[in-house]
């Protein structure tokens, strides 16, 4: 018996630990938060040949609940006005752009904020009627000035704590322009993020409790029961040990 509970005491730990960690994440308050995004003076990056642009628009104003998925900038591309597109021709792109996220934390008395900058790279060519522009965000550390405002990480993944609440900022997605529109509405990709708030994980609507908004997310098994699982064939194997222990002095 002592052997059987020997095989199994190290996941049952774990298992109680796990759980632990669940519990406590879970019944943390919820956190609203709000955030708006400006754009470098060129957010309307120019091409090369000077007769079109890419134009960066960002998101302001938006408020959200717990961990989410959203968009930071709309993006487009298009030719100058007065431009004839056909006349024109294909246009080229390669310009770094960095954009200012203001965070609030609306769940404390004052609404605390603090300001991050975020930065990337787009670059391609579009023409009338095609487009393949892309984008490729920095990951080189944050410098001293966002240091010293207690921000760690990169220029596309960084942590920040305001009053008691951590909140991580990750950008991870980019959909591409499509070409230059025709009929003189004009069409959108984007640059998107996911902010993660005090740990706590997206639910099916892309976010963590309300707000937000983006895809939803496959689930994966959590840690307790991938645990119990193991816990259950550490249970069969003991059982099985046993079994074949008993059997050994008959057949002998």
């Amino acid at each position: 018996m002592k052997r059987s509970l020997a095989l199994f005491a190290p996941a049952l730990a774990l298992l109680l630990a796990a759980g632990t960690g669940a519990r406590a994440a879970s019944t943390l308050p919820p956190v609203n938060w709000a955030y708006a995004f400006t754009a470098t003076a060129d957010r309307q990056v120019l091409t090369t040949q000077g007769k079109g642009f890419v134009a960066i628009d960002p998101e302001v104003d938006v408020t959200n609940t717990d961990t989410s998925d959203i968009v930071a900038a709309k993006v487009s591309v298009a030719y100058n006005p007065l431009v004839d597109p056909k006349v024109a021709g294909r246009q080229n792109v390669d310009n770094p752009y960095t954009l200012t996220m203001t965070l609030v934390d609306k769940s404390v008395a004052g609404t605390p904020s603090v300001s991050l900058n975020f930065k990337g790279r787009v670059s391609g060519t579009f023409s009338d009627g095609n487009a393949n522009v892309t984008n490729v965000f920095s990951t080189a550390p944050v410098g001293s000035d966002a240091i010293a405002k207690g921000i760690t990480g990169t220029d596309s993944d960084q942590t920040v704590k305001i009053n008691g609440d951590t909140f991580r900022i990750q950008f991870n997605s980019y959909t591409a322009p499509p070409a230059p529109s025709t009929a003189g509405s004009t069409l959108f990709g984007a640059i998107g993020a996911k902010v993660t708030v005090n740990g706590k994980p997206l639910d099916n609507n892309g976010n963590g409790g309300g707000g937000g908004g983006g895809p939803g997310v496959q689930t994966t098994p959590e840690p307790s029961t991938m645990l119990l699982s193991c816990l259950g064939l550490s249970l069969v194997s003991a059982a099985s040990w046993r079994k074949h222990r008993r059997a050994a002095p008959a057949a002998a």
